[in-house]
């Protein structure tokens, strides 16, 4: 099972679906409002640890991946990461949960427009089941000075295992740069 899961968070980031473009990517942020004016503030940034043990997260290829498209979308809006002094800590988390969909669909044949009529036609039922991995990108910003979270975003989605790794970069790449587009938060 620990195997399994580990197969899967090779293409969690694959994260979100078979494409962001179709985007059945979910993206939700939250802040701060009395920390706007540090935000605003910020220039400089560096990444938080991250704690070990943590099968989704103890992943080389998906933490590249993050890291890569973190730094971009950071660097395309003027961030700059460093080594020490940063005006805020970046940390990111994944998760993983397994989820059903069942979908009940009536179904009505025959003819004539009126189906309670005798001889009308036959009414039938069919029911589809669908499971599959939901996965979350969390990003989180932490203020510095004050050691306080002041920022999240977090993307939601289905993985698709099956992905390859063009698409799991692309796909962690643009659930990335949908969460950042919300960082800064507007005041």
């Amino acid at each position: 099972m620990r195997t399994q899961k580990s197969l899967l968070t090779v293409g969690l980031l694959a994260l979100l679906i078979v494409s962001a473009g179709c985007s059945s990517i979910n993206v939700n942020t939250d802040f701060d409002p009395t920390a706007l004016p540090r935000v605003a503030s910020y220039e400089s940034y560096t990444w938080l640890p991250h704690p070990s043990g943590d099968d989704v997260r103890d992943n080389a290829l998906l933490e590249g991946r993050v890291i890569r498209a973190v730094e971009a979308a950071l660097g395309a809006k003027g961030y700059q990461a460093v080594q020490s002094g940063a005006d805020f800590l970046i940390g990111w988390h994944v998760g993983l949960q397994d989820q059903v969909d069942v979908d009940r669909i009536n179904t009505y044949y025959g003819y004539g427009w009126n189906r309670w009529r005798a001889g009308g036609g036959v009414w039938t039922s069919d029911s589809y089941v669908d499971e599959y991995t939901q996965g979350t990108l969390i990003l989180d910003v932490v203020d510095r000075a004050s050691n306080e979270l002041v920022w999240r975003g977090a993307a939601e989605g289905r993985i698709d295992a099956d992905a390859s790794p063009d698409e799991r970069e692309r796909t962690v790449r643009d659930a990335v740069n949908m969460i950042l587009e919300q960082f800064p938060p507007d005041a």
